[in-house]
Formats: structure tokens, sequence, C-alpha cells
């Protein structure tokens, strides 16, 4: 986990494999992203970042994506999201993509769901949606380490700040988890720290997920 380097209360996952690196989303700007993807470097060296997966269209989840583009990464996202993703990748800015411009190369999470594997790591991308937040919304489920990463579906806040009652788009992630039955020990999140299964049923006063 890339802990608010993109900036404050952003976070992306870096996944690494044998002979690549795939990020999970692309939170905040330009500037956010290229010191993600320096720390991503620096954290796993000598391994290009071949895919970047978004979570979801909103631009504080896309914000940094230009840097992930320039940097060669393939987007990985839902087909609704092509248009928006070029839109972005063509706008007049002033970062790495405008001074070398190449065009987005796409993955699609095809009927739900696109797996990313090289025999020894695995990475399921999983559209949990329509959900109240977004009508297409990627979640990535490593099995082998039972971690579930999302957007905009659960936080737990930094700070001791209390957890406020469960909305709509929560409760909808937790009755798509108990659906899909994914083996799950943590939830990590693009805003908040990761949380335990055991805080998120708590959170959710359990009687959600098991009613």
């Amino acid at each position: 986990m890339i802990h608010n380097v993109a900036g404050q209360n952003q976070n992306t996952m870096a996944i690494e494999f044998d002979d690549y690196v795939l990020a999970v989303e692309a939170p905040g700007t330009s500037d956010g992203a290229d010191n993600v993807i320096k720390r991503i470097k620096e954290t796993i060296p000598g391994k290009p970042i071949r895919y970047v997966a978004v979570t979801h269209h909103h631009g504080d989840h896309i914000g940094g994506l230009r840097s992930f583009i320039a940097e060669g990464a393939t987007v990985i996202t839902t087909r609704d999201n092509r248009k928006v993703v070029q839109t972005m990748a063509a706008a007049p800015q002033n970062d790495r993509l405008a001074k070398n411009p190449r065009p987005p190369e796409f993955l699609f999470v095809e009927n739900g769901k696109r797996v990313v594997t090289d025999g020894t790591q695995t990475v399921e991308l999983i559209d949990v949606g329509p959900n109240p937040h977004a009508r297409e919304m990627v979640i990535a489920y490593l099995p082998k380490q039972r971690i579930v990463f999302q957007g905009d579906l659960f936080f737990l806040p930094n700070n001791d700040a209390p957890v406020g009652p469960p909305q709509a788009s929560t409760i909808s992630f937790a009755q798509k988890l108990k659906e899909t039955g994914l083996a799950v020990e943590h939830i990590a999140s693009v805003h908040g720290r990761t949380a335990t299964m055991a805080e998120f049923l708590q959170a959710l006063e359990e009687k959600v997920v098991r009613n």
C-alpha cells in the first residue's frame, strides 16, 4: 500500500508479479502520481508498471492516471469508462504525458471480472456494481493474501474519528461480498486505513451482512 503519497488521504495498491507491477488506483494529480510511481519503483525495483486498474471514474480516483499512461501502463477498467479515460488523456495539461503524448491502451473487465496472474500471484478485478456510488465499481481481490482493495465503498479514518452509520454504498458492497463468497481478511481503501474484516462487520453492525 502506498499511503498518502499522491496526496493526503490518497492511497494506491502496488502488486508485484514475477516480471511487472500492477497498480490499483491513480488518485490525486499528475504530480502526485509521479510521486507514487517513484515510490513504487523504490519499493519494487527493476520491474515495469505494466498495468494500472481503476475502481471507478470519479475525478479523485483517476486524477493521476495521465502519469501512469505516460509510464506505459495499460489501463484496466470497465468498457463504459473508456471515453472518460481517453478524454482525460487528450486534455491540455502540463505534465509528462503532455511532453510525450501517447494514447491510452486498455484491457477491460469483461462479464464482471478480469483475472491477472503469472501463476504465482493472482489479482481478480471484479465489478461489484451497480452500486449507489457508481454504476460500475471494480474491486481488486487478492485470493492468496485474502485482501480486497476498494474505493469509496468503505473506509476507516486514519485518526481516531468515529465511524458514522453505514452508507448505502457500503451496504451494497457488503451484500456483494456475501454473494460472491470471497474469503476476505482485510479491506484496503483508496481513502483511509486498511481495516480488518472484523472492523468492517462491526462498522456494519454485523446484521447487515448476516441477515
